[in-house]
């Protein structure tokens, strides 16, 4: 198991995801998100917009990249 923390995953908050694999950690994310835009939480509709200019500006094949490169150095708990 790793964990990784919302803000290092590009969000705004330190709550902590734990999963075996990237994409265990990013299911979480993204499920965190969607709990944030429905209580309309400011900072994280904020992370969430970088996001989506970076999606819109092509940039997501590199940020992906580098937070699943972040995962991989990541200790195992």
């Amino acid at each position: 198991m790793k964990s990784i923390s919302c803000k290092e995953l590009g969000g705004a908050c330190e709550l902590v995801f734990r999963g075996q694999s990237f994409e265990d950690v990013a299911e979480l994310s993204q499920a965190h998100g969607q709990e944030m835009i429905a209580i309309a939480d400011g900072p994280h509709l904020d992370a969430i917009a970088e996001m989506t200019r970076i999606l819109e500006a092509g940039e997501v094949e590199s940020w992906l990249q580098a937070k699943m490169d972040l995962f991989e150095l990541l200790p195992e708990d």
